[in-house]
């Protein structure tokens, strides 16, 4: 057996390629028991690891009831269910030359997942960040408490550079005699000195010496480094460890990882070829466009290469990591009410004001009894969630913008049906004459015992005025647990069909902007997207354009009879399709701010604002809810300040 523990997924951006179900399913596949995630600086793609377990197993069940021999996927659900999940990092290291070496760690338990989080935002903060976050080896100290499992030796880690005189020359090396003659005569001390770093830091029985040979016969440096560390560690009692450096699931994948390699360093596949053919050995992240051996190989694959040890020790590893869950429920921040009122009673108090001034005025008494049970009801389904909390926060954040003199919006969305939001002022739309239905913003449905989901309400602030609500938001709950949110940007429709045809040098802008016209934005078809994804577990953007648009992409695709993609450009559409949902850019969420009832790198992973130095959560709005997190959308609207600004101006016009 042999455990997969050095994995890249997409959140390795624009270098790993595999999305986190697409790994599992390569494991299930050729029979692998075990798999870490171990993304380049970042542990971005840990949630979302944790969650296609449960994603896999629910596309094997639909692909179970159109199969013929539906008892295979009977074995694949059981193999998914049992694959265990390991979470990690690839730190990235930083050297006295201000070059980077790498450094593969892993979490053996949700203690060791808390350390991972806590380092990973270590090294992100400005004063470690150089390019990319990273730490020095011995900054890794206060976080291990035995809780953090690590092996070295990959080509670009310390103990693989430190054995070279040259690491760069090593690696241009065409043969291995070539790289034979470029090893350090003193590597066997400096690979002693920097193992025993590793010993003091982590602890004898967490360190691993990490043979790799599966682009050995490639890359002649390699092939050294796996000799003479393997050597190494048989005459110091080191245990060694068998590993891949995948960053695509299968050798095919290749292929499309070239493109998102293309994409990231601005140049096409046609000049990368022509550079390499030249020799030329400027071309960045060469071994990945001269060889197809980045994926996860199979388990007697790996066993030609290594040693029943080495193969061993994997399996050792993934018992050293216990199984556990980092998903949680919401963890709300308390709201200090007055008068030693609890959040319920005081939501409660709120709501009669709003009645008062609102309500019982204003309609006829006949109605009374239809406006108070629905109050009633409204209530009860929140302080049944614990959302009576959320609901106040947000009330206070608009009694400050109102304070202030500032705009706030009247409500939109499924919120302007939720009548507690009305009688509280955060939104301004009665929804009774309207026949706006509470269940649509809102209902106890979809909770379960493991997991209370949240609601989701828009609130628009002026423009000018959002920095400083969220400043209020720091300043009341604590600058160390307030955060706005990471959000991903994806290769998706028009864009990623743009990428490949660019890539491969296929036709002019002209032809390409032409093709790419029938390509809608994503916007423009969600409904039909959502019904995709609700039929067949995934969308895509550019299958549905040759399906609705056929007449107008027929000249270079279309889907046959067969659902086959055909025609002179498939092979570029059907790439593009594969393309769809990579993640390729990392960014800050427009609206979404987190208020955590404890600061946020003791929940959260974090990533700082370049320019204010401000925390950022370093995981996608989705994932924060999982990971205890409550999201309050803050929108800073022009409008609000246009339409305060012609207000100011008319008052101005009456005094005059």
């Amino acid at each position: 057996m042999w455990a997969n523990l050095h994995c890249h997924s997409d959140n390795s951006l624009l270098d790993g390629l595999s999305k986190p179900r697409q790994i599992l399913e390569r494991c299930v596949n050729v029979g692998i028991p075990a798999t870490a995630i171990t993304d380049h600086g970042t542990i971005s793609g840990s949630i979302e690891f944790m969650k296609a377990k449960k994603e896999l197993v629910q596309k094997f069940e639909r692909e179970k009831k159109k199969a013929k021999n539906p008892e295979i996927f009977d074995k694949k659900i059981e193999a998914v269910k049992k694959i265990k999940i390991i979470l990690g990092c690839e730190f990235y290291i930083a050297e006295e030359n201000k070059k980077n070496s790498h450094l593969v760690v892993l979490a053996k338990n949700k203690l060791g997942w808390l350390s991972l989080i806590k380092a990973t935002s270590e090294a992100s903060r400005k004063e470690n960040f150089y390019r990319k976050p990273r730490l020095k080896l011995e900054q890794f100290a206060p976080y291990t408490n035995g809780n953090l499992v690590t092996f070295s030796g990959h080509m670009g880690s310390a103990l693989a550079n430190i054995l070279f005189l040259n690491i760069d020359a090593a690696y241009k090396a065409r043969t291995v005699d070539e790289a034979k003659i470029l090893v350090d005569s003193d590597y066997e001390q400096k690979a002693v000195e920097l193992f025993n770093k590793y010993i003091d830091i982590f602890g004898a029985e967490n360190v691993f010496v990490e043979i790799q040979r599966i682009d050995q016969e490639n890359l002649p440096a390699a092939f050294v480094v796996a000799n003479l560390l393997s050597s190494l560690a048989d005459k110091y009692g080191w245990r060694k460890v068998a590993t891949c450096d995948a960053h695509y699931p299968d050798q095919i994948d290749a292929r499309d990882q070239r493109v998102v390699l293309c994409t990231g360093m601005g140049v096409t596949l046609p000049d990368v070829t022509k550079r390499i053919d030249n020799d030329d050995d400027e071309v960045g992240l060469a071994g990945f466009f001269k060889s197809s051996n980045y994926y996860i190989p199979s388990p007697d694959h790996m066993k030609t290469l290594h040693t029943e040890d080495e193969l061993a020790n994997s399996m050792m590893i993934a018992d050293m990591c216990e199984e556990y869950s980092v998903i949680t429920k919401p963890k709300a921040p308390k709201f200090n009410c007055p008068d030693g009122m609890s959040e319920n009673d005081y939501l409660r108090h709120l709501c009669r004001e709003g009645w008062k001034l609102k309500i019982a005025n204003n309609i006829d008494k006949e109605q009374y009894q239809e406006y108070g049970d629905r109050v009633k009801s409204e209530l009860s389904v929140l302080q049944k969630a614990d959302l009576s909390g959320y609901f106040l926060t947000l009330w206070d954040i608009a009694e400050f913008v109102k304070r202030s003199g500032k705009y706030c919006g009247i409500g939109r969305g499924s919120a302007a049906g939720c009548m507690v939001s009305y009688l509280i002022g955060l939104t301004a739309l009665d929804p009774i004459p309207y026949g706006l239905i509470f269940e649509r913003f809102y209902n106890d449905g979809r909770n379960t015992a493991d997991h209370i989901s949240m609601p989701d309400i828009d609130f628009d602030v002026q423009a000018s005025f959002r920095d400083q609500v969220i400043n209020y938001t720091k300043e009341k709950n604590g600058r160390d647990r307030v955060g706005q949110i990471c959000t991903f940007g994806r290769m998706m429709g028009r864009g990623v069909m743009k990428d490949v045809l660019r890539v491969h040098g296929a036709c002019s802008f002209e032809e390409m902007n032409k093709i790419t016209e029938f390509i809608p934005d994503e916007a423009e078809i969600s409904d039909q997207l959502q019904e995709m994804r609700e039929e067949d577990g995934e969308s895509s953007i550019i299958k549905w354009a040759l399906l609705n648009n056929n007449k107008e992409l027929e000249p270079w695709a279309r889907i046959d009879e067969d659902g086959e993609v055909v025609g002179p450009y498939a092979i570029y559409f059907k790439q593009a399709m594969r393309l769809e949902g990579t993640k390729r850019s990392q960014g800050k969420h427009a609206a979404g701010i987190v208020i955590s009832p404890t600061p946020l790198e003791e929940t959260f992973p974090i990533i700082y604002d370049r320019k204010t130095g401000e925390p950022i959560i370093a995981v996608g709005m989705n994932d924060v809810e999982a990971l205890g997190g409550i999201k309050y959308d803050i929108l800073g609207l022009s409008i609000l300040d246009k339409i305060q600004g012609f207000d100011q101006f008319l008052a101005e016009g009456d005094e005059c």
